[in-house]
C-alpha cells in the first residue's frame, strides 16, 4: 500500500509550517497592533529561502572531493540520489527535510547522513537559530528575544531609551534575553567538547572520517538543545556518556527557554504603556524586518564560532 507521496508529502510540510507561522498573527492579535506580526513573518520567511536555496545549490551540485574518482564525473554526480526517498524527486525530499529541521520537528525523508557537507551545514545553521520558524511556541518565542535585542541596540545606537510596544527595555530584560541566547551554544558546544576531548568519541580511519563524526557529534547535541530530534545516523551513541548529557541538554534547552519567555514577559507586564515618541524605533516597517533578519543571523553565527 503506497501511504507517501507527492501530494502527502506536500500536505506534512504546510503542517508543519502552519503554526509557526500562524504564531505571528496571533501575537499581533494579541497585544493588539495589526501588523506588529509582520516583520517577523518577513524575517522566518528571508531565512527560511535562502536556507532552502543554498540547500539546493549545495546538494544539488557534485561532490568537490569525487570528482577525483576514476569514472565519476561532474554530470553523474549532479543532483545525487543515494539516501533519498525513491517515491518523491530531488526537490521534494530536500524541501521537506528542511522544513522539518527548520521547524524543529525532527522528521525524516532522506538520510541526513548522505548529503553534502555544506547542505548538512546549512539544517546545522536553522538549528543554531531556532527561531527562523523554530518549534512550536518556544521559536516565536526565541525570535521575540531576538527583537528585544535589536530594539535594545537600535535604541542606544541613535541615543534613546529603548522601548518595545510601549514598554522599556531595561537591564532585567537584556539580562533574560543575554541568557537565553548563550544557553543554546553553551548546551552545544560545552558538551561537545567533553565528548572529543573525554575520548567518548571512538575515531578511526582518516581524517575525512574524523571530520564527519566531529560533525555528528555537533549536530547531536545541537539537535537536542534545539528539540529537534533528528541526526547524521553515524555516531554510536547508545552509551552511558551520551545518554545522561543528552537528558541533560534536552531538559535545559526545553524548560529553561519557557523560565526565561515567562520573566521577560513579566517584566513587560509590571510596566505602563507609554506613548511612542520622536525616538522610538518603528517596528512595523521593512526597515525592521531587514534589520531584525541580519541581527539574527550574525549573532547566531558568532554565538558557534
Amino acid at each position: 500500500m503506497r501511504t507517501h507521496s507527492a501530494a502527502s508529502n506536500l500536505l506534512e510540510i504546510g503542517l508543519m509550517l502552519l503554526i509557526p507561522m500562524s504564531t505571528p498573527f496571533a501575537f499581533a492579535e494579541i497585544v493588539r497592533r495589526p501588523g506588529e506580526g509582520l516583520p517577523f513573518v518577513g524575517t522566518i520567511l528571508i531565512v527560511l529561502l535562502v536556507g532552502l536555496g543554498l540547500f539546493f545549490f549545495f546538494q544539488a551540485g557534485p561532490n568537490p572531493s569525487l570528482l577525483g574518482v576514476h569514472g565519476l564525473t561532474q554530470g553523474s554526480l549532479a543532483y545525487p540520489t543515494f539516501g533519498m526517498e525513491s517515491r518523491l524527486s530531488f526537490s521534494e525530499s530536500s524541501t521537506f527535510q528542511l522544513v522539518s529541521v527548520y521547524t524543529n520537528t525532527g522528521a525524516n525523508n532522506l538520510a541526513i547522513g548522505s548529503l553534502d557537507p555544506l547542505a548538512q551545514g546549512v539544517l546545522l545553521f536553522g538549528m543554531f537559530t531556532q527561531s527562523t520558524p523554530g518549534g512550536v511556541g518556544t521559536g516565536f518565542g526565541m525570535l521575540l528575544v531576538f527583537a528585544v535585542i535589536a530594539v535594545f541596540v537600535g535604541g542606544l545606537m541613535v541615543g534613546r531609551t529603548p522601548e518595545y510596544l510601549g514598554k522599556k527595555v531595561g537591564k532585567e530584560q537584556m539580562r533574560w534575553s543575554a541568557g537565553l541566547l548563550l544557553l543554546h551554544p553553551a548546551l552545544v558546544l560545552v558538551p561537545l567538547a567533553i565528548a572529543i576531548l573525554g575520548g567518548f568519541v571512538a575515531f578511526g580511519g582518516g581524517l575525512a572520517n574524523h571530520a564527519y563524526l566531529f560533525t555528528s557529534v555537533l549536530y547531536e547535541f545541537t539537535s537536542e538543545s534545539a528539540n529537534n530530534g533528528s541526526s547524521l545516523g553515524a555516531l554510536a551513541d547508545n552509551t552511558l556518556f551520551f545518554n545522561l548529557v543528552g537528558g541533560v541538554v534536552m531538559l535545559m534547552g526545553r524548560f529553561y527557554p519557557m523560565i526565561g519567555m515567562l520573566a521577560i514577559g513579566s517584566i513587560f507586564a509590571e510596566q505602563e504603556v507609554l506613548p511612542p515618541g520622536p525616538g522610538t524605533l518603528r517596528t512595523r516597517s521593512l526597515t525592521f524586518t531587514v534589520y531584525l533578519t541580519l541581527l539574527l543571523i550574525i549573532i547566531s553565527a558568532l554565538l558557534f564560532l
